[in-house]
């Protein structure tokens, strides 16, 4: 049997997910990382973006992760539930051509 870890950043105050990048938007699905070292990739790139203040015109960089963003660990474990067979799916000679 083999774990898995998954991960995802969560907005503790809406419940959504970070679709990840740069400039990430939130929904109840977002993006689901690999590993942790890809996560905090996403979470360096967000550290690295400079927002415009719109009355002044001058860029500041964010400089910090949000408070209300939590990591959430996902375990997954592979276990073979049930064995098919692989020709029983396609019993009969297809014809590819058609």
């Amino acid at each position: 049997m083999k774990e898995t870890f998954l991960f995802k950043i969560r907005d503790k105050n809406t419940g959504l997910y970070s679709s990840g990048g740069q400039s990430p938007t939130w929904s109840s699905k977002g993006k689901t990382w690999t590993g942790l070292g890809p996560m905090k990739c996403h979470l360096r790139q967000f550290l690295r973006l400079k927002i415009v203040d719109r009355k002044t015109d001058w860029w500041t960089a964010v400089n910090k992760i949000p408070e209300n963003w939590e990591i959430i660990k996902i375990k997954l474990v592979e276990e073979n539930m049930e064995i098919l067979s692989a020709k029983a799916q396609y019993p009969d000679e297809v014809n590819l051509r058609k």
